[in-house]
């Protein structure tokens, strides 16, 4: 018997989100894309089913020429967030779903800006309900998206179509779109395995079932396991891709892990697991890169509360911005600029991360008619303990000499020659400089100004950097 070639099993993974604000039709239009449901698919959580609205993530399948394609369905619902971080973070590429009668929304913003924090490059906005629009109502909504994304990355490649879930009308150009644009996914195939649970349930004679997204790696049959941060040990039974039966599963694809000798009921989304625990950390306590998001119009500030989203966890912290100045980390009072800048972030709860990850930081302690979405970073070290950060404590002096072959001469930073020794290397400032010696035994110092053509005259004030360390 020859390979089945349209088999899903040998299609290329491609995983899709579906984004957008509540009531927007992302459901409907899943719907209208699916092929095979999945046991989380099409609102199946029945909370979803009373309230009429998504509430979990929903995983579906269609296939699209060679892709094998996993629709992510996230909810829409401005209390839900999280839910749309989480998938984020799994997701190749996106449908930004539009209510064609409603307009974009605030959501709508937070969840282009949370596209634009994975990295997630293709993104396809599609305005539904175009059944209930005139020709001139269809161009308007048109105008105004592109307005919304014109100061955006998605300005010029982001496709806007127009459907209706309803009708169907639309969807053959969605689908040509997609099929024309969609590229294979690089996948860390041969990196240590890893997988992130986004639901778990028990089915009779057949265990616990852990389904996920493979963000890296291989996994057998008959392979053991460690679920982190619980460090709960366990062995494939059977694995299912796409509701069907295989021996292996790798990066990409979207899985279900039959698991006996688990009580379902322990672990958590958000849980990660993994065959060799020693490439990842769990940490509450870790250095991290940052950016704040453009779009954020508030400011982070130095042990401000943030919700910090790693993988499929949404955590409560302090963040400490810092800046390094002569090999010394000096705290940052607040962070209102697009540079990006050093933090410590410390958690309430461990994350299980790995050097590189993509984290997202929020104020979700902020109304969800702003927007919330403060900024991103990449995880960079996990850290034992709080490192020492300083303060820069200012120490006037007074210009005594400009005539030193050196620089100027400095009196009154330090009272004696030894506290003069102690102050070498310092930076100074107003003019900018550097202490770079002692000069004579009554503490005075020499200083060599950064702009040699700045204007000095004696007496003149200057002040030292006198690093202090600071408890937080």
């Amino acid at each position: 018997m020859g390979i089945d070639q349209d088999s899903p099993t040998n299609q290329i993974p491609i995983n899709l989100g579906i984004l957008g604000h509540v009531d927007a039709g992302k459901t409907s239009i899943a719907r209208r894309l699916t092929e095979i449901v999945s046991t989380a698919g099409l609102d199946a959580h029945p909370q979803s089913q009373k309230r009429g609205i998504t509430i979990d993530l929903g995983f579906t399948f269609f296939t699209l020429g060679h892709f094998i394609v996993t629709l992510v369905d996230a909810p829409g619902h401005a209390d839900l967030i999280r839910s749309v971080v989480s998938s984020a973070d799994i997701i190749d590429a996106a449908l930004l779903v539009v209510d064609g009668k409603e307009g974009p929304q605030i959501q709508t913003g937070e969840h282009l800006v949370i596209l634009d924090s994975f990295d997630i490059k293709d993104i396809f906005i599609v305005i539904n309900k175009i059944d209930l629009l005139s020709l001139g109502e269809r161009q308007s909504m048109v105008r105004k998206i592109q307005s919304i994304t014109s100061n955006t990355k998605y300005a010029q490649n982001a496709p806007i179509i127009p459907v209706s879930a309803n009708t169907g009308e639309g969807f053959d150009q969605l689908k040509s779109l997609l099929l024309d644009r969609l590229k294979p996914p690089v996948r860390q195939v041969n990196a240590p395995f890893r997988v992130v649970i986004d639901h778990h349930f028990p089915i009779k004679g057949h265990g616990t079932i852990l389904t996920g997204t493979i963000l890296e790696g291989v996994l057998k049959v008959g392979d053991t396991f460690v679920i982190e941060p619980l460090n709960l040990p366990g062995k494939v039974k059977s694995l299912q891709f796409a509701k069907q039966e295989v021996s292996n599963v790798q990066a990409g694809q979207r899985v279900g892990i039959s698991v006996t000798n688990l009580d379902p009921n322990i672990p958590y989304r958000g849980c990660v697991l993994v065959k060799d625990k020693t490439d990842i950390v769990v940490s509450h306590l870790f250095r991290a890169t940052c950016r704040i998001n453009p779009f954020y119009k508030d400011i982070l500030s130095f042990g401000m509360q943030v919700h910090v989203s790693v993988g499929m966890q949404t955590v409560s912290g302090q963040i400490f911005p810092y800046e390094d100045e002569q090999n010394l980390p000096y705290k940052k009072e607040e962070i209102n600029t697009q540079e990006s800048f050093q933090a410590i972030v410390n958690l309430m709860e461990p994350v299980v991360v790995k050097r590189g990850d993509k984290i997202l930081l929020s104020r979700f302690d902020l109304p969800p008619t702003t927007l919330r979405i403060a900024g991103s970073g990449i995880f960079q070290e996990e850290l034992g303990e709080k490192p020492p950060l300083y303060r820069r404590k200012l120490k006037t002096g007074h210009i005594k000499s400009i005539q030193h072959s050196q620089g100027i001469v400095v009196e009154d930073l330090a009272q004696s020659k030894e506290g003069a020794d102690k102050m070498v290397n310092r930076l100074v400032t107003n003019p900018r400089g550097k202490i770079v010696g002692t000069f004579g035994t009554k503490g005075n110092v020499v200083i060599r100004l950064e702009n040699s053509t700045a204007v000095i005259e004696i007496g003149q004030e200057i002040h030292a950097i006198e690093p202090r360390e600071i408890s937080y």
